[in-house]
């Protein structure tokens, strides 16, 4: 809602430049968006989240860059970064402790923590605490649905989409639970009962 947006800035003191950028005490609403080069997918997602926040008076630069010499370092302690578009590979279990817990902070003690925002919240902190420790699925998922449900509601990070993942399971493998379990994410969830079987 670009006239919202607008509305809600100059609402607030700012004032549009000649350029359309709005300015406040000196600031300009401008920054560099990081995405790491070879991401053609990212870059073109860039540009649109660029020219849609021009339309409000935000100036973004979308600045393609390599990830191990100019990104991550950006990322670690000092967290010298404005806006960053990456990419996140999660695995099937639901723990998010190395990503959102104020433990991952990058500080200078830990100047490579991967909680790059430093989102911290202590009820986030609790409930990633108690998944770790529970036993058994029920309990986890319960613990992990109510995170879900606050990291939605505070949205450190916005996600934009997730790109689809396969996975080849020869006709050879068997497993008690294979029939209901091949159409599931979680499909591997109990890889330690598989066996192959010989026709």
């Amino acid at each position: 809602d670009v006239g919202a947006a607008r509305s809600i800035l100059t609402g607030a003191g700012w004032v549009a430049d000649s350029d359309g950028v709005y300015a406040k005490g000196g600031h300009r609403l401008e920054a560099n968006l990081l995405v790491r080069d070879g991401q053609m997918t990212r870059l073109r997602a860039a540009q649109v989240l660029a020219d849609q926040a021009l339309g409000c008076g935000i100036s973004l630069t979308v600045t393609p860059a390599p990830y191990s010499t100019d990104i991550l370092p950006r990322l670690h302690y000092p967290s010298d970064f404005d806006l960053y578009l990456g990419g996140w590979q999660w695995s099937t279990d639901p723990d998010d402790s190395d990503l959102l817990s104020s433990d991952a902070c990058p500080t200078a003690e830990a100047p490579a923590g991967k909680n790059f925002g430093c989102w911290q919240n202590p009820d986030a902190d609790a409930l990633l605490k108690r998944g770790i420790g529970a036993t058994s699925l029920s309990a986890r998922a319960a613990i992990y649905a109510a995170f879900q449900e606050l990291r939605r509601a505070e949205r450190p990070y916005l996600l934009l989409w997730s790109d689809p993942g396969y996975a080849l399971i020869a006709r050879e493998l068997e497993w008690p639970t294979r029939t209901g379990d091949i159409a599931s994410p979680l499909y591997d969830w109990s890889v330690e009962s598989w066996d192959r079987q010989t026709r």
